[in-house]
């Protein structure tokens, strides 16, 4: 921006000669010469950074002393148990009606025992039902159940169940008898029952023998008749395969 000054004089009178009497002035001019700044900057900053610090080594261990834990279950075993029902079958015997009712499962339909009112007799019903015991088990608990009716008139007359070897190897057992003076037992729901191993009959072999035995007999002619039902009879049996 141009500066400007300006002087003058005037006023009294002159200290010069007489009769001076002009005027003059001053002008300084002065031109700015500061140019527009034209200067640019350009900065770029990149930013590297790396990991210097080496993979971590550290091993971390837990520990229990001796003693202070421990597993005191049993360890466990498998064993394969089994409940099972061998029914009585191939009944047969003279004088019986109808044995093969007895065979097999319970259903209502029964063999039929009864002594002859004509003289003294004995009626057998026999059940070899230790073949049908399936071989290679462990039998722990054998229990005879029977679905069967007894009727007595005298005591001279007897309904009796036994369980029998085919082979001797055990002495006959005596499950169960009615000589009661008119008396009938009905064990036809099925809830008679008899302890065969209690009773002696404990090996494989002996089993493998049993025979069933259903008789009705009378000691006296005419008067002192007896009279059986049967309609099934199992062996209740628990065990393990061997």
């Amino acid at each position: 921006m141009p500066a400007r000054f300006k002087g003058g004089g005037g006023g009294g009178a002159p200290s010069g000669p007489a009769g001076f009497t002009d005027d003059f002035s001053i002008e300084l001019v002065v031109a700015d010469s500061t140019s527009t700044p034209t200067d640019a900057a350009t900065y770029e900053i990149a930013l590297a950074e790396s990991d210097t610090n080496a993979g971590q080594t550290e091993t971390v261990t837990l520990g229990f002393p001796a003693g202070n834990f421990g597993d005191d279950n049993i360890a466990p075993s498998d064993a394969q148990a089994f409940t099972a029902r061998v029914w009585l079958t191939g009944n047969a015997g003279s004088g019986v009606t109808s044995p093969a009712n007895a065979d097999g499962q319970n259903n209502g339909t029964v063999a039929t025992l009864a002594t002859a009112l004509a003289g003294s007799s004995t009626e057998t019903m026999t059940s070899p039902i230790g073949p049908a015991i399936p071989a290679g088990m462990t039998l722990t608990s054998v229990i005879y159940r029977g679905w069967f009716t007894s009727a007595n008139t005298l005591v001279t007359s007897k309904g009796e169940l036994r369980a029998r070897s085919s082979s001797a190897l055990f002495a006959e057992v005596l499950m169960f008898r009615n000589q009661d003076l008119n008396t009938t037992v009905d064990h036809s729901s099925g809830d008679f029952t008899f302890d065969l191993i209690a009773a002696g009959i404990d090996t494989s072999a002996k089993f493998a023998s049993l025979q069933i035995i259903h008789e009705a007999s009378d000691a006296a002619a005419g008067v002192t008749p007896h009279s059986m039902t049967v309609d099934a009879g199992c062996l209740e049996i628990t065990g393990a395969f061997t």
